[in-house]
Order: structure tokens, then sequence, then C-alpha cells
């Protein structure tokens, strides 16, 4: 059955990226539909480790870093679960003074970010987790950093079922395909999207 879908934003893909995006557009009140060719985070977003860190990102993405972690903090909030989304900590090793020097000098770059970064001296790696060899005398301890299990499809899964509560219609699609519509411009007639008046999103 071929079904004719207008909308004002079509999002492709149910994964972390399409359903956070269907998420924050509802709650914009903007009328969005998002089209999953399978089940909502049942791909690259579900079953991948997925670790959600900022040590070690480039001081360019520290910004957006920032946010995304308040943002994951507040998945409760947002979605009804917490996705199995745990603060356990990042560690960084070093196994020279070369090393070394650049762990202090990242954390002295970071500042003001709010990571918290933990420098750990001779010794204390290794008394802290029994498991390192003693070739790791020192290391870089982020405790803010998180690694959200596999099942963080369920997350993902519970974001687009929000958005579908946000409105009378239902705006998820899952187990769907895509078929263009025929005649010109097929790439702005592949939903018969609509927008009739232009949204700045911030």
């Amino acid at each position: 059955m071929t079904e004719r879908i207008d909308t004002e934003v079509a999002i492709l893909g149910g994964g972390i990226v399409g359903g956070s995006a269907a998420l924050f557009l509802r709650r914009l009140g903007v009328p969005v539909v998002l089209l999953e060719a399978a089940l909502c985070g049942a791909r690259a977003s579900g079953v991948n480790y997925g670790g959600v860190r900022r040590q070690g990102r480039g001081l360019e993405q520290m910004p957006l870093a920032r946010r995304a972690h308040e943002l994951w903090g507040q998945l409760p909030q947002l979605i009804g679960i917490d996705g199995e989304y745990v603060r356990s900590g990042h560690l960084k090793l070093a196994c020279s003074d070369e090393d070394m020097q650049a762990l202090h000098a990242y954390r002295a770059h970071t500042r003001g970010f709010g990571m918290h970064l933990q420098m750990l001296d001779r010794g204390a790696p290794t008394r802290a987790w029994c498991r390192l060899p003693s070739a790791v005398p020192r290391a870089r301890w982020a405790p803010t950093c998180a690694s959200p299990p596999p099942l963080l499809r369920r997350s993902m899964t519970a974001t687009a079922s929000s958005c579908g509560r946000a409105t009378r219609s239902k705006c998820v699609r899952a187990s769907c395909s895509i078929a263009p519509a025929p005649g010109p411009a097929v790439s702005r007639r592949i939903l018969a999207s609509r927008c009739p008046k232009p949204r700045t999103i911030r």
C-alpha cells in the first residue's frame, strides 16, 4: 500500500540522530515525520558499544560536546528512561614522559568545559585499576565520560515513540520503504513535503 504523507520536515532513518532530531523538532511544534526501514534504533545506533566521551575530542568540538553531555543527563525527563546511560568515566593512559606532557597540555587547553580531568601520577593507575600493566605508570581520568551499552537502541525507540505521542497523527513510521514520486524535481517530491513558511531552528 502506498501512502502519501504531507509534512513540513521528513526525517529518513530512526537512529540516534534521526530520533533526536524528530524529538526536538516536535518539542518546537514543527510537524515532522520520521521514516525507518527497519526498527528505530535497531541498526548502527543499537548494536555498537558507543562511548559518549568528551576526553580526547578536539577543542573545536568542546562546546557541542558539553551541550550533548547535558542532554544525555536529561534522558529520563526527555524520553522517560535513562537508556542505561551511566557516567562511568574514561581513562587516557601515558606510557612515557611525552605522553604525560600531552595529557597535561590537553587538560590546560580544555579548562572551563567542566570535564574535571584528574592527573594520576606514578603508580596511581595500577593501584586503582589492578588489571593495568605496570608499564602504564600514569594516566588522566575523566570521571564524567560515559559508555552506554548496545541497549541504547531502547532509548532511541523511546525517543521516537515520545515524538509520536506529541501529536495526534502518528509521526513515526517503522518498517516502511520510500518510493520517489513521479515527475520532475523528484528530490522535493519524495514525500510531497510542504513548508509553508521558513523556520529557524535553534
